[in-house]
């Protein structure tokens, strides 16, 4: 078991670090590397061993509290006016496209809506870095992009708690979607005021806090990475916060990422290539044509930036493959995808910026 993990966790660091050297996020290395280590290639990796999944597990809830982390409600409120109309864009258009799409090919609806959640995602991390790479992120058009990520975020993962909701049990969306709003609701709102009274919490009651939102999500019939991101939305301005929680994120995330790459199967090409151009026509547009009042250039940078999907969308897949909702196959097209718009991402708004300037 452990030579195990050490193979994982080795290979999972050897990879991130070559994509860092191609300028590349390392979940895109971790995941090759899953690929390369998993059933797919040297099968020295398999899909389902008990301590891989538990850490997979434990990297995924962890992963999603940074993202929380990254939540600035502040931000999002300075950009609301341009940010909503380009997140609201950004999200219906690609989840009509994606939903439109299976819908042709036969899938019944689960996994049709399963596909549209995943499409609707836009990453906040990867496109942040971005933006500080080419030092864009005090301009307007960051700010746009950076709320209307962050709104896309959080509509997709209540868009995901109501279809998973409603794949596990024979709730209705109404109800499903009332209770996820609810607990949005008391847990963001009434866990910022309480921690906004505690002086300095430490790492360890923000561990606690996001293993407990994490279990309660799960009991009340929502995804448990919904209670992780609200854990940590509920911390984002708490001072240092980041930092404490960098080795954790680098000592567990890897393990979720190689073993999604261990669950990969090589899937039709025809079916890879129709869903990552949805993904990408449908995100450029759908957030592109709202911001169009600011200008082609800016409204162009706005559309590119939307476009990666990155950890969140491999996150939906994961969870319907768990649920059963969506097979082998179809989880590895979400995956190929979300990697593909991460990898287009740097370079298109890179040579667009430099054209504005």
């Amino acid at each position: 078991m452990l030579s195990l993990l050490a193979l994982v966790y080795i290979g999972g660091r050897i990879g991130g670090w070559v994509a860092e050297r191609l300028k590349q996020p390392p979940v895109v290395g971790e995941i090759v590397f899953g690929v390369l280590l998993g059933p797919a290639v040297l099968a020295w990796v398999p899909s389902h061993d008990t301590a891989l999944e538990a850490l997979s597990e434990l990297g995924l809830i962890f992963l999603m509290f940074t993202v929380g982390l990254e939540t600035d409600l502040s931000a999002m409120r300075r950009s609301a006016r341009s940010a909503v109309g380009v997140a609201i864009g950004g999200m219906v258009v690609p989840f009509v496209l994606g939903w439109g799409y299976m819908q042709l090919t036969g899938a019944n609806d689960l996994e049709a809506l399963f596909l549209g959640t995943a499409l609707v995602a836009t990453s906040v991390g990867v496109t942040a870095r971005i933006l500080g790479d080419l030092g864009k992120l005090s301009t307007d058009f960051a700010r746009t992009i950076l709320g209307a990520a962050v709104i896309d975020d959080i509509l997709s993962l209540l868009l995901l708690a109501v279809v998973s909701g409603s794949a596990t049990g024979p709730s209705s969306i109404a109800a499903i979607g009332l209770i996820a709003i609810t607990f949005v609701l008391v847990v963001t709102v009434g866990g910022r005021a309480i921690v906004k009274r505690v002086r300095e919490p430490s790492m360890a009651v923000a561990i606690a806090v996001a293993l407990l939102l994490a279990a309660v999500s799960s009991r009340v019939g929502l995804a448990a990475i919904i209670g992780a991101f609200l854990a940590g939305v509920v911390f984002a301005d708490v001072p240092n916060i980041r930092g404490k929680f960098l080795p954790l994120v680098t000592l567990l995330v890897p393990f979720f990422f190689v073993h999604i790459g261990t669950l990969i199967q090589p899937g039709p090409i025809l079916t890879i290539a129709a869903v990552t151009a949805i993904a990408i026509v449908g995100k450029f547009f759908g957030s592109a044509l709202p911001a169009m009042r600011s200008g082609f250039a800016n409204a162009s940078m706005i559309g590119v930036g939307m476009i990666p999907r990155g950890e969140v969308g491999i996150i939906v897949a994961q969870l319907g493959l768990s649920l059963g909702v969506i097979d082998t196959e179809l989880f590895g097209v979400v995956v190929v995808m979300s990697v593909v718009t991460t990898l287009v991402t740097p370079p298109l708004l890179t040579a667009l910026a430099k054209r504005a300037a």
